[in-house]
């Protein structure tokens, strides 16, 4: 876990695996379904532009694609997922699940799936 991370880690100790869980599979509901390796592509996708802080360049530039490419790609997981990227709460939210995701560990596949 990267330092930065920690004090999410520390705020969230208390929240159980199974809310966890729950949460990441709500969100990433849009995504269920779809072919897995178009899946990991686009949680490989969205975890890069969150880690870039919303930067299309950079996010092309770490992934190796074109900005056209990564723009394509944002724009259709936010249809997919329902989220609004220019909204700060919608991007709370998604980072909630990449930290929620890193704290349960191998629990979680890199598809999401949902337990019923």
């Amino acid at each position: 876990m990267r330092y930065e991370t920690l004090d999410f880690a520390y705020i969230f100790e208390q929240v159980s695996r199974q809310r966890m869980t729950t949460y990441c599979d709500r969100l990433l509901a849009g995504l269920e379904g779809k072919d897995p390796d178009y899946v990991q592509e686009m949680m490989r996708t969205l975890e890069t532009y969150l880690d870039n802080d919303g930067q299309l360049n950079e996010t092309a530039k770490k992934l190796f694609i074109h900005r056209n490419t990564a723009t394509y790609r944002i724009e259709k997981l936010g249809e997919l997922l329902d989220v609004d990227f220019k909204r700060i709460n919608d991007l709370l939210k998604l980072k909630l699940v990449f930290q929620f995701r890193k704290m349960l560990g191998g629990e979680l596949s890199k598809a999401p799936s949902r337990t019923r």
